[in-house]
């Protein structure tokens, strides 16, 4: 286990040294995502963290996936050993109704915050906004593209 995460590390380093990472005052609070939810973040003192920022949800609905928990979980771990407000968007495919979108939307965002409190993140580090259907990331209409679309973005 020890030596896979070392393997990770190395790997998350190389790939960072391949691509750009944003300033960390700008609204991407520093991670570069590859399109899978997986992303490398950079804390404060520079330190790269190969953690997943975007989490994935089944048509209609805002249950935490068993991956999702896993990866949040990783996410708590991080979140409890620094200071830092996350803020949380919430997005929907773009079937159903512009309002159903960001109802659903929230409650996705609210079922992440709701479990990175019970993982000790204090709720007033945490702030939620719902985008709906109004940013997705793939434009297309088919199953793959929505599975993209229903997702939290964590920030």
């Amino acid at each position: 286990m020890i030596k896979k995460i070392a393997l990770m590390f190395i790997f998350s380093y190389f790939l960072s040294a391949c691509s750009s990472i944003s300033n960390l005052s700008g609204s991407n609070s520093g991670a570069v995502s590859s399109g899978s939810g997986d992303a490398i973040s950079v804390d404060v003192t520079g330190n790269l963290k190969d953690l997943d920022n975007v989490f994935y949800f089944d048509f209609d609905q805002y249950d935490l996936t068993l991956k999702s928990r896993d990866a949040l979980d990783a996410q708590a771990s991080y979140l409890r050993n620094n200071s830092s407000k996350i803020r949380l968007e919430g997005h929907a495919d773009e079937r159903g109704s512009r309002e159903y979108n960001l109802a659903l939307g929230e409650s996705r965002a609210k079922a992440v915050a709701d479990y990175l409190v019970i993982k000790g993140i204090s709720r007033s580090r945490i702030d939620l906004v719902s985008y709906g259907e109004e940013r997705p990331v793939s434009l297309d209409s088919n199953e793959s593209a929505y599975k993209l679309n229903r997702r939290v973005e964590l920030k």
